[in-house]
């Protein structure tokens, strides 16, 4: 209290990445009598940023299609009536999402006789991130992800190569 003022002040950061919406919250207290304003603190160019507000009172903005230029945007939430005076800034991060890795070689449907080893190759431009998954025969709401835990069936080599063992039908 000030002055017999009631005064509420909130700030935070938000990460958010380009190209994508975002969804900014006020970080005051909601009060659905207050009608909740908000400007831009820190750019004077602000034609350039457009959002639509995700209801009545204007408690939250959303932002379309995330821009580099947003990075370091400090927005302002603030009402304002009688003795109570409330502001909250959200200041926005924006990051770079890195693409998924690119897959240059699928392996193809193989048919083999029941009992044999079976070795599948895969190649990407980012091996860390290589995974397995099957979907059982007949069963396609069943997705089993492949790992090498203490599994005698499938084994992952350190190529990234899937060996499954004594193949069956």
């Amino acid at each position: 209290m000030l002055n017999n003022e009631e005064i509420f002040f909130s700030q935070s950061n938000l990460t958010v990445s380009i190209g994508r919406t975002a969804f900014i919250d006020c970080q005051l207290p909601f009060n659905s009598d207050n009608k909740i304003s908000w400007m831009i603190v820190n750019h004077s160019d602000i034609d350039n940023i457009k959002f639509d507000y995700e209801d009545k009172n204007q408690y939250r903005l959303k932002i379309n299609r995330i821009k580099e230029f947003y990075h370091n945007i400090l927005f302002k939430c603030y009402y304002q009536n009688k003795n109570i005076h409330n502001q909250g800034f959200i200041k926005l991060n924006v990051e770079r999402i890195q693409p998924p890795p690119i897959v240059s070689y699928i392996p193809n449907n193989q048919t083999v006789p029941i009992g044999v080893e079976v070795i599948f190759s895969c190649q990407s431009n980012n091996d860390i991130n290589i995974q397995w998954w099957f979907i059982p025969y007949n069963r396609p709401y069943k997705i089993i992800k492949i790992n090498n835990n203490n599994n005698q069936k499938y084994q992952i080599e350190a190529n990234h190569d899937l060996i499954i063992q004594h193949v069956e039908k």
